[in-house]
C-alpha cells in the first residue's frame, strides 16, 4: 500500500483485499518482509492512543452502548492506518476484565481498572467459582461489543476486550501477596480454581465469537494483530514472579488448553523477569508467537536480538513496538522476516505516542530504503 491517506473513509475492498492476503502469508511464515503497522494522526488532532481506545469504565454505566460508541468515532474516522495497519477498534474496561464478570467490582481510578479483592479473606478450599452471564459487568461489555459489530462490523475490526490472563484474574480476586503463598500453602486449591476460571474464559470468549459471525474484517484483540480467524494474546504477567517450575505447574496446563481451542494464540511476553518461562512457551505446538515487551526501564525491544533470535529459531512470529529507528536495526541486523514491527515514538515523559502523519510517512519511505517494500 503506497498510499499516503489511508483513513477509515478511504479504505476500499482493494485495501482491505492486500492486508488479508499479506497477513495471511506472514502467519503462514511465507511473507518475504516484516509486517508495519503504523495508526498516525494529524499532529494538531490532539488525540493519540488514549482517545482512540479510551477505557469505557470511565463513562456513566447509563449510557446506552450506541452512545459509548458515539464518543470515540470521530477519533476513529481521523486514524491514519498505514502500512500493513487496518482499521480497527477495540474495547478497553482495563486488563483482566473477567474478574469482575466473576464477582469483583470494577473501580475506574488514575487511567487504569481495579478490581476488588473478593476472595482475600477466603478459605479456598470452601470456593467454587461460577460465570452468571446476567452478571452486570458482562452484559455492559457484551452491549457495547454487540452494538460495535453492528455499527462498524463492516467497516473495521473489532477487537476482543482484554479477558486476562488466568491466573492474572485470580490474583485480582485473591490479591497478588495472598495468592504468592497459595502457591506453597495450597497449591490444588490453585490449580482447581484456575482450571474453573479457564473454564469461564473459553465460554466467554466463544460468545464474543458468536457475536463476530455477522462481522466481516476478521478478527483482533487490544494487540495489532490481525487474525483471518478467532486468536488471542494470551498472557500471565503474574509469571514474573514465579519460577520456571512454578510456571510449569500453575500456567502451563491452562495456557495449553487456551491455546488448543483458539486459531491464532500468541502469548504476551511482558519484562525480563518472563524470559526464564520463554523455553516453555516456545514448547507449546499450538503458540503461534509471542509478543515481547522489555517492561518500563529495560532496553527498547530491538536492544534484545537474543530473545527475537530465540523466538525465531523456533519459528514462533514476534510482534514488538519500536521506534522507527528500532524498526531499522531490527531490519538491518535480524532481516525482519516473521515481525510485526508496531511503530511508535517516545515522548516528552518518556513514555510513547502514536506517531504524527509526517513522521509515519517519514518512517515508511525510511523502510523502504531498507528493502522493506510495503
Amino acid at each position: 500500500m503506497h498510499e499516503t491517506m489511508s483513513t477509515l473513509s478511504q479504505f476500499t475492498n482493494h485495501h482491505w483485499s492486500k492486508l488479508r492476503n499479506d497477513w495471511l502469508l506472514w502467519w503462514q511464515g511465507k511473507l518475504n518482509r516484516p509486517l508495519v503497522v503504523i495508526e498516525a494522526f494529524d499532529a494538531q488532532s490532539g488525540f493519540g492512543y488514549e482517545h482512540l481506545y479510551p477505557n469505557l469504565f470511565q463513562f456513566d454505566p447509563s449510557l446506552a452502548p450506541e452512545q459509548v460508541l458515539l464518543q470515540v468515532e470521530a477519533v476513529i474516522q481521523s486514524v491514519h492506518w498505514l502500512g500493513d495497519a487496518y482499521p480497527r477498534w477495540w474495547l478497553n474496561f482495563g486488563p483482566g476484565v473477567l474478574a469482575a464478570f466473576l464477582g469483583s467490582q470494577a473501580r475506574y481510578e488514575n487511567g487504569t481498572t481495579w478490581f476488588h479483592p473478593i476472595l482475600k479473606d477466603a478459605d479456598l478450599k470452601t470456593v467454587s467459582l461460577s460465570f452468571d452471564p446476567e452478571n452486570e459487568y458482562y452484559q455492559r461489555v457484551l452491549g457495547i461489543f454487540k452494538a460495535a459489530v453492528q455499527r462498524w462490523g463492516k467497516m473495521l475490526t473489532i477487537g476482543y476486550p482484554d479477558l486476562g490472563g488466568i491466573l492474572d484474574i485470580l490474583a485480582s480476586l485473591r490479591s497478588t501477596e495472598k495468592l504468592l503463598l497459595d502457591l506453597v500453602d495450597t497449591p490444588q486449591e490453585v490449580i482447581r480454581l484456575c482450571n474453573q476460571i479457564a473454564g469461564v474464559w473459553l465460554e466467554v470468549f466463544s460468545q464474543l465469537n458468536q457475536n463476530l459471525e455477522t462481522a466481516e474484517r476478521g478478527f483482533s484483540s487490544w494487540a495489532p494483530l490481525w487474525m483471518p480467524a478467532n486468536g488471542y494474546m494470551l498472557q500471565c504477567d503474574f509469571a514474573y514472579m514465579i519460577s520456571p517450575r512454578m510456571f510449569k505447574t500453575f500456567v502451563l496446563p491452562t495456557l495449553i488448553t487456551c491455546s488448543q481451542a483458539i486459531q491464532y494464540p500468541f502469548y504476551h511476553l511482558d519484562g525480563k523477569g518472563q524470559l526464564p518461562h520463554l523455553k516453555s512457551l516456545l514448547e507449546i505446538e499450538q503458540l503461534k508467537g509471542i509478543q515481547w515487551i522489555p517492561g518500563d526501564g529495560a532496553p527498547p525491544a530491538e536492544d534484545w536480538p537474543e530473545v527475537l533470535t530465540e523466538i525465531r529459531r523456533h519459528h514462533k512470529l514476534c510482534q514488538v513496538y519500536v521506534t522507527p529507528a528500532g524498526a531499522q536495526k531490527i531490519v538491518r541486523e535480524l532481516g525482519g522476516q516473521g515481525f510485526v514491527l508496531s511503530l511508535w515514538e517516545q515522548d516528552h515523559s518518556g513514555g510513547h505516542r502514536n506517531l504524527t502523519l509526517e513522521e509515519a510517512e517519514l518512517a515508511l519511505e525510511m523502510l523502504r530504503r531498507e528493502g522493506v517494500m510495503i
